[in-house]
C-alpha cells in the first residue's frame, strides 16, 4: 500500500504536502467567492455569506468527523492486513456519509428561514443569505463527499490525486465565479453555484478511482458493504475532536457577526469577513498536515510498528513546532509592518490637516477680513498662529489666558 513506506521527516513532508495543499485550495473556495462578491455584488452580499458561514461550518464539521474517524479505522485495518474488511467498511461509511448529506439538505431547506435568522441575519441581509445558503444546501451531499474522498485518497496512498482534485475544483470555482457573477449577473446565487460545481468534478474523479482504477492497482475500493452500528459510532467518536474544532470556528464567526452588527452594522461584518479569510488559510495548513499524517499513524499502529510509530510522532511534533515558529515570526513581521503603516498614515494625516488649516486661515482673512485661529496639531510644537484685533501681551503661560485670547480672536475689544 502507499502507506507502507520508510519513515523520515522528508517522507512525511512529501506525503502530507499534497494534503496541506488540498486543504488550502478548499479554503480558497470561500475566499474566491468573497473576492468576486465584494467586487461585483456589494458589501451586503459579502456580509450575508459570512452570516451563513457557521451553518456551512457545521456541515463541514460533520463531514470531517466521519472522514477522519473513518479513515483512521480503515487505515488501521489495512495495517493489520484485513484489506477486505477495510474495503467493506469504507463502502458502508461512504453510503452513510451520503445519506447524512441528503438528510442535512432536506432539513436545512425545510427550516432555512429559522436557520438564517438564528445565525444572526437582519431583514436587510435576509435575501442574500437565503440565496447563498439555499443553493449551498442543495449540494450538501456532494460537498460532504468531496471532503470525505479527499481524506480517503490519502488513506489509499494517493494524496497527489487529492491535490489534483483540489486544483481542478479550485480553478473550476474561479472560472465559474466570474461567469456566473459578472456576465450572467447571478449575484450570490452564482457564487454559491460556482462553489458547488467546483466540488462536483473532484467527486466524480474520486468516484471513478474507487470504482474502477483502484481495483487494478490499488488496495482500497468499493466492495459489498458491512453495516455495523458500532463501527459507525466509533468513526464518529474518533473524528469528534476535529468536528469540535470546526464547530468552534463556526461559533467564533457567529459571535463576531453578532457583535459587529451590534456595534458597527453590516459594514462591520464585511470587514471581519476579510480578516477571517486569513484565518481560513492558516488553519487549513495545519488541518491538512494532521489529516495527511493520520492514516500513516493508523496504518503503522495496525501493523504494530512501534519504532515507525514513534518516529512519526516525533517528526510530527517537530513539523508542527516549526510551523508554529514560522507563524509567530510572520505575526511579528506583520505587527511591525502595521506599526510602520500607522506611523506613515499619521504623518500623512498631520500634513494634510495642517495644509488644510493654513488654507482655511488664508481664505478667512482674505474673504471675510475676520481673524482665524490655527492650532498646529503636532504635539512637539507649542505654538498657535493667527490674527487678533486689539492689543495683547503674550504671558509666560499662554494656556492661562484662553478666555481672553478667544475674545480677541473673536473680534472683541
Amino acid at each position: 500500500a502507499g502507506l507502507d513506506k520508510k519513515i523520515s521527516l522528508k517522507s512525511i513532508i512529501a506525503f502530507t504536502l499534497p494534503t496541506m495543499s488540498t486543504m488550502v485550495f478548499l479554503s480558497l473556495y470561500t475566499i474566491v467567492d468573497g473576492v468576486f462578491i465584494s467586487r461585483y455584488v456589494g458589501a451586503n452580499a459579502l456580509s450575508a455569506t459570512n452570516i451563513v458561514y457557521p451553518v456551512i461550518n457545521l456541515v463541514l464539521g460533520t463531514s470531517i468527523m466521519m472522514s477522519t474517524g473513518g479513515s483512521a479505522i480503515v487505515a488501521m485495518l489495512l495495517g493489520e492486513k484485513k484489506e477486505k474488511r477495510a474495503r467493506s467498511i469504507f463502502t458502508s461509511l461512504t453510503i452513510v456519509v451520503f445519506c447524512i448529506g441528503i438528510l442535512i439538505s432536506i432539513l436545512g431547506n425545510l427550516f432555512i428561514k429559522d436557520i438564517i435568522y438564528l445565525a444572526g441575519s437582519t431583514k436587510e441581509l435576509y435575501s442574500d443569505c437565503y440565496d447563498y445558503l439555499s443553493f449551498t444546501l442543495y449540494f450538501v451531499p456532494i460537498a460532504i463527499l468531496k471532503t470525505y474522498f479527499d481524506y480517503f485518497l490519502v488513506t489509499a496512498g494517493k494524496p497527489e490525486l487529492g491535490l489534483l482534485n483540489g486544483i481542478i475544483g479550485g480553478v473550476t470555482n474561479m472560472v465559474l465565479d466570474y461567469v456566473f457573477i459578472v456576465p450572467l449577473r447571478l449575484g450570490v446565487k452564482g457564487a454559491a453555484l460556482a462553489t458547488q460545481m467546483g466540488m462536483v468534478i473532484p467527486v466524480l474523479i474520486a468516484l471513478s478511482y474507487f470504482v474502477y482504477f483502484s481495483r487494478k492497482r490499488g488496495v482500497l475500493y468499493f466492495e459489498k458493504p458491512i453495516f455495523q452500528f458500532r463501527t459507525i459510532i466509533k468513526a464518529c467518536a474518533n473524528g469528534s475532536s476535529e468536528m469540535v474544532t470546526q464547530i468552534s470556528t463556526g461559533i467564533t464567526t457567529y459571535l463576531f457577526n453578532i457583535k459587529m452588527l451590534q456595534y458597527i452594522g453590516v459594514d462591520g461584518i464585511g470587514a471581519i469577513t476579510i480578516v477571517l479569510y486569513s484565518q481560513f488559510l492558516l488553519t487549513s495548513i495545519i488541518l491538512g498536515f494532521s489529516s495527511g499524517i493520520a492514516p500513516l499513524i493508523s496504518y503503522n499502529y495496525g501493523k504494530n510498528e512501534k519504532q515507525n510509530l514513534k518516529t512519526k510522532i516525533e517528526n510530527c511534533y517537530d513539523t508542527i513546532l516549526n510551523l508554529e515558529a514560522n507563524y509567530q515570526q510572520n505575526l511579528k513581521e506583520l505587527e511591525t509592518l502595521k506599526k510602520q503603516l500607522l506611523i506613515t498614515q499619521k504623518k500623512y494625516e498631520l500634513k494634510q490637516n495642517t495644509e488644510l488649516d493654513v488654507l482655511k486661515a488664508k481664505q478667512s482673512i482674505a474673504e471675510n477680513a475676520m481673524p482665524f485661529v490655527l492650532r498646529l496639531t503636532n504635539q512637539n510644537m507649542g505654538m498657535r498662529i493667527g490674527a487678533a484685533k486689539g492689543e495683547f501681551t503674550v504671558p509666560e503661560d499662554i494656556d492661562g489666558c484662553n478666555g481672553e485670547i478667544e475674545t480677541l480672536f473673536g473680534g472683541g475689544e
